[in-house]
């Protein structure tokens, strides 16, 4: 469906620059988990894998800042799920993205492998 779940970090140190600015590594970074997790409930529970991340950076995240990313699902197919994501600091959005996860089957021995070739 077109639930939204929410995820959020605080920046610090480890995040950022000598400026004081969060990197915008970690910012992809953390749409690629919020958007992966919400990919496995999707899914049904099932893994998957990033096929795509656009990410778009409209502001700056600064150390000490709480920042809270809002997810949607926006489609589930057979073998994909479309989300997109939109981070917001303080009530003001910094960045948004969009991407698509390849839904994965469980191997016998526990391995995950891709589901279908299709849509």
């Amino acid at each position: 469906g077109g639930g939204v779940e929410r995820v959020g970090f605080v920046a610090d140190g480890r995040h950022g620059n000598k400026r004081g600015v969060v990197h915008g590594g970690m910012i992809a970074t953390a749409f690629d988990v919020a958007l992966g997790n919400a990919s496995w409930v999707a899914a049904g529970q099932k893994p998957s894998a990033t096929v795509q991340l656009n990410v778009h950076y409209l502001g700056a995240v600064k150390l000490g800042d709480f920042a809270e990313i809002a997810v949607t699902i926006v489609k589930k197919t057979r073998t994909l799920v479309f989300i997109r994501g939109l981070m917001m600091v303080g009530g003001e959005a910094v960045a948004s993205a969009d991407g698509v996860w390849k839904i994965l089957a469980w191997r016998e021995d526990g391995k995950a492998v891709p589901t279908g070739l299709g849509i």
